[in-house]
């Protein structure tokens, strides 16, 4: 697991439509979430034992993606960011 710098969260966003953020944390909210995603994302957390801080509100539904553990963006949180993308662009 590493460690992403500016740029590195910079290229990453640049793949990940939607999504905005630091080397703090990135983030994604969906005015209206399709029905059965969010079970999909769980399991897609399961599956790469990383996992978002959901958020719903009356705003939409917003992840929040970072390593919590190092206090930072790593490589894992983009592909979970990645996963949960490909997750909503399918629905």
């Amino acid at each position: 697991m590493a460690d992403l710098t500016a740029d590195d969260v910079a290229k990453a966003l640049e793949r990940l439509p939607g999504w905005s953020g630091s080397t703090q944390r990135i983030e994604r909210t969906v005015p209206a979430l399709p029905g059965g995603v969010l079970a999909q994302v769980h399991a897609a957390e399961e599956e790469l034992d990383h996992h978002a801080v959901v958020d719903e509100g009356p705003g939409g539904t917003t992840f929040s993606v970072w390593t919590h553990s190092r206090g930072c963006v790593t490589d894992r949180d983009v592909e979970l960011a990645l996963r949960i993308n490909a997750l909503l662009e399918r629905a």
